[in-house]
């Protein structure tokens, strides 16, 4: 493990600027692009569950008010307004969304129902149904339909519950509470679409982010090597001048020293003595009372 740590250590050190760059603007884009589509996804999502959950409630409560009285959630002979609830979920299904509601009074107990043995029950520990008792427009998508629905033959099909509080004519006083099954198809395609779209404007978006920065780097990157080769070759040049300087500085001195040793022997010819110091010297040679020894450079 140690050892492929390491190895990946000096590949990557040893890899070029680009490289490195792209990597890395690889690692941040990807994760600039997950976030954003998260977050977005999410927002837009929330947006459209709200947007079909108050829409949901306008049309119910619209119906509601068509077919039905403050009476008909007060009355204690069931019975007698029993044909009113069934006449809304007739109409009420004429949209293909619409399964089937049950209807709740302000003490969480069902006051009507499809299924007839649920109407007299108490559902106080229903906590969407609680919320809506409260005035809440509440939305349960994890819901699954209940096999006292064996209409469709679909017992255990997903649904979505949809709680509608319903106020009487003042808008101040809790007539009751609607519980609504949606097909959940329509939504659910929402949501899906939904998502698709965020994720293919956050992937087209961070790979143009990811293209256009990759090629300011490598133009950067070609600019600098091109600038590094510049300079090098200027250092190269003066090195030359100045390796050819040195040598013939060099040679210089090795010439001259060998000029001064060639006349400690007597040999000052280092370019060939003219014509009156040959014959000095010779001359010199030849007097009578001097001393031995020749005698270096003209008179």
């Amino acid at each position: 493990m140690n050892l492929g740590k390491l190895a990946l250590k000096s590949v990557y050190s040893n890899a070029s600027l680009t490289t490195r760059f792209a990597l890395h603007s690889l690692v941040c884009i990807s994760i600039m692009t997950v976030a954003l589509w998260f977050i977005v996804s999410n927002y837009l999502i929330n947006q459209i569950l709200d947007r079909e959950w108050r829409t949901t409630a306008q049309i119910v409560r619209a119906d509601v008010r068509k077919f039905l009285e403050e009476y008909d959630f007060k009355a204690q002979d069931r019975k007698s307004v029993g044909p009113k609830f069934a006449a809304l979920l007739e109409h009420m299904r004429l949209a293909p969304e619409i399964i089937r509601f049950r209807v709740y009074n302000p003490k969480a107990i069902v006051i009507w129902s499809d299924n007839k043995q649920l109407v007299g029950k108490y559902f106080g520990d229903n906590p969407q149904l609680q919320k809506a008792l409260r005035g809440n427009v509440i939305a349960d998508m994890g819901a699954r339909q209940q096999s006292d629905n064996a209409m469709d033959g679909k017992a255990t099909s997903p649904v979505v519950e949809v709680y509608v509080p319903i106020y009487g004519e003042n808008g101040k006083e809790l007539l009751g509470v609607f519980e609504t099954y949606r097909r959940p198809d329509a939504i659910f395609r929402a949501v899906h679409e939904a998502r698709l779209v965020v994720l293919l404007g956050a992937v087209g978006g961070g790979l143009l982010l990811y293209v256009s920065l990759f090629a300011i780097m490598h133009r950067a990157a070609r600019k600098i090597a091109e600038q590094q080769e510049h300079q090098q070759s200027v250092v190269d040049r003066f090195d030359r001048i100045l390796r050819g300087r040195t040598d013939r500085a060099d040679r210089a001195l090795l010439h001259s020293r060998s000029d001064s040793s060639r006349c400690r022997w007597g040999h000052c010819r280092p370019n060939g003595p003219p014509p009156s110091t040959t014959y000095v010297i010779s001359r010199r040679w030849a007097e009578p009372g001097r001393a031995a020894g020749p005698h270096c450079g003209p008179v």
